[in-house]
């Protein structure tokens, strides 16, 4: 489970670049309205990035609309409904 600050957005910068390092620290808010949590790279043209994961598939040339820092990560309690969790 993520938890991250929902109510806080902030707009995507180099700061958000830096503050990130290697590590996948970030919700990130797509201007085509979709959410992904991935590792942000800038791309070749300003204002478009690149969402990478080493476990999951690259999301390329995007427009980040907000970021929200990630706060923690937390193994859930109990086992989640068929379906939410990818198990079957």
């Amino acid at each position: 489970m993520l938890f991250y600050r929902e109510g806080f957005r902030e707009p995507m910068s180099k700061e958000v670049l830096i503050r990130q390092g290697p590590a996948e620290k970030f919700i990130v808010n797509l201007r085509s309205g979709t959410t992904w949590w991935r590792n942000i790279k800038q791309a070749s043209e300003r204002q478009i990035f690149h969402l990478n994961s080493p476990y999951l598939q690259s999301v390329n040339d995007v427009e980040i609309s907000w970021v929200s820092e990630i706060l923690a990560l937390q193994i859930p309690l109990f086992d989640l409904p068929p379906g939410v969790s990818g198990k079957k």
